[in-house]
C-alpha cells in the first residue's frame, strides 16, 4: 500500500467518525437561536433564522432579503477559538442552494478571513470554499483570496450541480499539520462521503472571522440555507504564537504577519517599536498582521531592528520577545528584469494558450512591489500588494487564464487581451515613485526559426544580467512546451555586453 493510499484510508476513517480531534469543537446550530446576535451582515434584514424548509433540526440560517436587483449579501462571525495551524483542523457545514449554480448565482463559505466582509480581493489572505467564484464549471473548490485576487487551489473534480443539485450538501475540509488540505463532500440524502481532492499550501490565512457570502441574480434571492457549522481545533501551544513572515510591501511599508490573530489592545509604543528610533513611524494592526509605515521621503535604505515585546494573541497567548532584523535596500534600475514574453501563444505547444509576461528578481534582496505599474505605453496595469523574493519569478498573464498557472508562487491574472503586440512592442515596469525599474523593446523577428514564428513559442532572455542586450540577448524558447513560465529559461547562459559605448 502506498503512503498516499494509507493516508487517504486514515482520513476516511476520521471523516466517517465525525469530530475526531481531542480538541475544542465549536458548533453553530440554529435550532435554539432566536436572533443573529454576534453575527455581522452587510445590511439589516438580509438573513434570518427560519423554520421554513430547514435543512437540519427545526430551524436553519436562511437568506431572507427580497431584492429587486442582483446582489451579494454576507454574514460573518468572529472566531470563538484560535485556530491551531500547527495541528489538524476540521471545518464542516451543511448548505442548500435551491437554484443550480452559475457565475451569477453562487455561494462562498469563508473558512478563515481577516475582515467580516466578502472581500475580493482581501488585504489579508482569506481561505474559502465554494462553487464558481472565478469559473463556471460548477466544481467545488478551495480558494485563496488576497491582494492578488482569487486563486483557485483545487481542480473542481466534485461537480456540485451533478452531485448535489438543489439538494442539501455537506462539506468537510481537513487541514493536516503539513499544510495539506483535504476536501470532502456528501449529499445529505444518503450521507455518503466522497473524497474530492487534496492540495498543499503553507500559507497561513488570517483567521479572525468565518462566514458565508451569497451572490444572486434579481429573481434568485432567498434560495440559500446553511446549518450545523462546526470548527474543530486543538488548543494552540503557548510557544506557537510567533511571527510567520515579514517583508517590505513598498519602500516605506513593512508587513509583519503572525501565526494567530493579534489582540489589538496589546499593541503600544513599548510592545512594538523600531531601533534606532525614527521619528514619524506609524504602527497599524489588522486581524493577523502589523503594518509599519516609515516617514515619507526620508530614507534610501532602512536598517535596524523591530522589537515585539509582550505582544498577545486574541486567545491570550504571549509572544516570546522577538527582535526582527530589518534591512531594506533601495530598488535600483534592472534589479527586476523582463525575462520571458509569450506574445503569440497559439498554436499552443503545451502551455495554456494565453499571453504572459515574466519578470525576474536578479538582485540579492526581496523586493516589495506594492503600487508598481506595468505598462505597454498605452495601457497600465497596477500591481497589487506583493513582494518578489530574490531569485523569484513573477508571471503576469491573461484574466481568462485564471487558475491555469496556480502551481506557480507569484501569478497575477490581469493582462488584457492584445496587451502584447505580436510584431513589436515596448514594456515598462515602474515602482510606486514612478521610477522605471525595467524596460524592454522586443520584436517578433527575434524568433528566427520559421516554424516557431508561427506561434506557441515564447521569447526568452539569454542572460538576465545583460538586460540591455537587445536582439542578441533574446531568442525562442527551447522548451518542448513552448516556454518556461515561473522557471529558469531554457536558453539561459552567459551573454555579457562586450559592445563599447559610442556617441551618435
Amino acid at each position: 500500500m502506498t503512503s498516499a493510499m494509507f493516508r487517504l484510508g486514515i482520513l476516511l476513517m476520521l471523516v466517517l467518525s465525525g469530530n475526531i480531534l481531542q480538541g475544542q469543537t465549536e458548533i453553530f446550530s440554529f435550532d435554539k437561536d432566536t436572533s443573529l446576535s454576534g453575527w455581522i451582515a452587510n445590511g439589516t434584514g438580509r438573513w434570518e433564522i427560519a423554520a421554513n424548509n430547514s435543512i437540519a433540526g427545526t430551524k436553519s440560517l436562511h437568506h431572507a432579503y427580497d431584492n429587486s436587483q442582483a446582489g451579494t449579501d454576507y454574514l460573518f462571525h468572529a472566531y470563538p477559538v484560535v485556530l491551531n495551524f500547527d495541528d489538524t483542523l476540521i471545518w464542516q457545514f451543511k448548505i442548500r442552494h435551491s437554484y443550480l449554480p452559475s457565475s451569477a448565482n453562487r455561494w462562498t463559505f469563508y473558512i478563515a478571513a481577516g475582515n467580516p466582509s466578502a472581500c475580493m480581493p482581501c488585504n489579508e489572505t482569506a481561505l474559502a470554499v465554494g462553487v464558481n467564484l472565478n469559473s463556471s464549471d460548477d466544481g467545488l473548490n478551495l480558494y485563496h483570496i488576497n491582494a492578488n485576487g482569487i486563486k483557485r487551489l483545487t481542480n473542481g473534480t466534485f461537480n456540485w450541480e451533478k452531485s448535489i443539485g438543489t439538494g442539501t450538501g455537506i462539506v468537510k475540509i481537513i487541514r493536516l499539520p503539513n499544510g495539506t488540505y483535504q476536501l470532502w463532500a456528501a449529499n445529505a440524502a444518503d450521507g455518503l462521503w466522497q473524497f474530492c481532492e487534496e492540495v498543499k499550501s503553507n500559507i497561513i490565512p488570517a483567521s479572525c472571522y468565518f462566514g458565508i457570502s451569497y451572490t444572486y441574480s434579481s429573481a434568485q434571492d432567498r434560495k440559500l440555507w446553511v446549518d450545523d457549522i462546526s470548527i474543530n481545533s486543538k488548543p494552540i501551544a503557548s510557544d506557537r504564537f510567533r511571527v510567520d513572515t515579514f517583508y517590505f510591501l513598498s519602500s516605506r511599508q513593512l508587513w509583519v504577519h503572525f501565526t494567530a490573530p493579534i489582540d489589538p489592545s496589546s499593541i503600544n509604543a513599548s510592545s512594538v517599536y523600531f531601533s534606532p528610533s525614527i521619528a514619524g513611524i506609524r504602527i497599524e494592526s489588522g486581524c493577523q498582521h502589523i503594518l509599519v509605515t516609515f516617514p515619507e521621503g526620508s530614507y534610501d535604505s532602512i536598517s535596524g531592528q523591530l522589537h515585539l515585546i509582550r505582544l498577545k494573541s486574541q486567545g491570550g497567548l504571549m509572544i516570546n520577545d522577538t527582535i526582527l532584523p530589518i534591512s531594506r535596500v533601495e530598488t535600483r534600475a534592472f534589479d527586476i528584469v523582463f525575462c520571458e514574453l509569450m506574445v503569440d501563444p497559439t498554436p499552443a505547444q503545451g502551455l495554456p494558450p494565453f499571453e504572459y509576461i515574466e519578470c525576474y528578481n536578479r538582485s540579492n534582496h526581496d523586493i516589495g512591489m506594492s503600487k508598481w505599474v506595468l505598462s505597454n505605453g498605452s495601457t497600465k496595469i497596477a500591481l497589487p500588494n506583493m513582494f518578489l523574493p530574490k531569485g523569484g519569478y513573477l508571471l503576469v498573464t491573461s484574466k481568462e487564464a485564471n487558475g491555469m498557472f496556480n502551481h506557480l508562487n507569484h501569478v497575477i491574472y490581469e493582462l488584457p487581451s492584445g496587451f502584447l503586440n505580436n510584431e513589436k512592442g515596448t514594456l515598462w515596469l515602474s515602482n510606486e515613485k514612478g521610477e522605471v525599474i525595467s524596460y524592454v523593446q522586443y520584436q517578433g523577428n527575434y524568433i528566427t526559426d520559421k516554424i516557431k514564428r508561427e506561434g506557441g513559442w515564447s521569447l526568452e532572455i539569454i542572460d538576465p544580467n545583460n538586460p540591455c542586450g537587445g536582439a542578441g540577448n533574446w531568442t525562442a524558447s527551447r522548451s518542448l512546451s513552448g516556454g518556461t513560465p515561473g522557471y529558469a529559461n531554457s536558453v539561459a547562459g552567459k551573454n555579457p555586453d562586450r559592445k563599447m559605448p559610442f556617441l551618435s
